[in-house]
């Protein structure tokens, strides 16, 4: 074996136990590897659409580049149930907030009800998933 086919391994043995970013139906239903918990990815967005919208998120904590999320992050935003102001309070305290899980309200519930499972950060979820955060939502009348 080469340097280069054992440093090609290695770095592919590092990072084995990440699941995909691209959340897919297909890759679903495959076995995972032990290494990893899920094939299935976690976020419903494209890899590419991942960068834009870190990108747009940057640019809201650069005091250079302050502004508003830009509108072509809507969609990516809309897919994650939440509006530009709900995701800029993710973002601006999320290690303070969700310390050991980040999600929806019912995510979260369901992590809660596993053996020894406990609610941090639910309140918050509710926060910033509440009806009315995302584009489009209206608060019950």
């Amino acid at each position: 074996m080469t340097a280069t086919e054992i440093a090609a391994t290695a770095a592919a043995s590092r990072d084995a136990w990440l699941s995909p970013l691209e959340l897919t139906a297909a890759a679903s239903n495959e076995p995972a590897p032990t290494a990893r918990a899920s094939h299935r990815g976690c976020l419903p967005m494209s890899f590419a659409e991942y960068w834009q919208l870190l990108d747009g998120t940057g640019r809201q904590y650069r005091t250079d580049q302050r502004g508003v999320i830009p509108s072509e992050l809507a969609p990516i935003l809309e897919r994650l149930s939440l509006g530009g102001e709900g995701w800029l309070k993710v973002m601006g305290d999320f290690r303070r907030k969700f310390r050991r899980a980040a999600g929806k309200p019912t995510s979260l519930t369901k992590e809660a009800q596993k053996p020894g499972g406990r609610r941090p950060g639910l309140n918050h979820s509710r926060d910033i998933f509440s009806p009315g955060s995302a584009p489009g939502r209206q608060p019950p009348a």
